[in-house]
């Protein structure tokens, strides 16, 4: 049911993501500039960051921000459990246009063949994940018990091909957003925020080339 989806995405990526999560998905869903203060990987040096954020995606165990870094002028993946104290937002809302085509895959360092293109059937919470109303279509609820009185949903289709990227995109979003079809999408999406509630928050270990430094769009 969409309630035990909601519950089960709620509680694992509580879980995992720390305080960055909450603003830096509110900064990817009104546009705005975020800046924060974060820990390389490379050198364990902790700088002031402002970007562009353009989206959140989950992959093995790990929650990353995939943005534009203002100061290096290019685009940059950021570990959340790196980020340290508050994420700040500023200026207006829409400063910026996320990529068009912009590629989860290629920028978390997995690419490949261009699959055919798909069709996800998204219940998302109102006024949340902009992007991906932007990218779909809202759709009417036949066939799909989504709007439960304590839990409203809106059903949106989206465009997409990587199982794997979109799984990866559409976990960012928590609770936000349930995956109703296809169901190897849902799957992935489970796995990934699974797999991340299984992980200890921290700097870990083995990511590098994932984040800061290691762009690949």
């Amino acid at each position: 049911s969409t309630r035990a989806l909601s519950s089960a995405a709620s509680d694992v990526y509580k879980r995992q993501v720390g305080e960055a999560y909450g603003p830096l998905l509110e900064a990817v869903s009104q546009r705005r500039v975020a800046s924060f203060r974060y820990r390389a990987a490379s050198d364990g040096q902790v700088r002031t960051r402002r970007v562009w954020p353009w989206r959140i995606a989950a992959r093995g165990g790990g929650w990353y921000l995939l943005c534009h870094d203002l100061e290096r002028d290019a685009p940059r993946v950021f570990r959340l459990s790196r980020i340290e104290g508050r994420v700040r937002l500023s200026g207006p809302p829409g400063a910026f246009e996320v990529p068009e085509g912009l590629d989860t895959d290629r920028m978390l360092g997995r690419s490949g063949r261009q699959a055919p293109m798909r069709t996800a059937v998204l219940a998302i919470r109102p006024e949340r994940a902009a992007e991906l109303r932007t990218r779909g279509k809202q759709v009417a609820e036949a066939g799909w018990a989504v709007s439960a009185e304590e839990d409203p949903r809106d059903l949106v289709e989206v465009p997409f091909r990587s199982v794997y990227g979109m799984g990866a995109h559409l976990a960012g979003y928590g609770a936000a957003v349930l995956v109703l079809d296809p169901p190897e999408l849902r799957d992935e999406v489970l796995r990934r925020l699974r797999e991340a509630a299984g992980t200890v928050v921290g700097h870990g270990t083995g990511e590098r080339g994932q984040d800061e430094g290691g762009e690949r769009g």
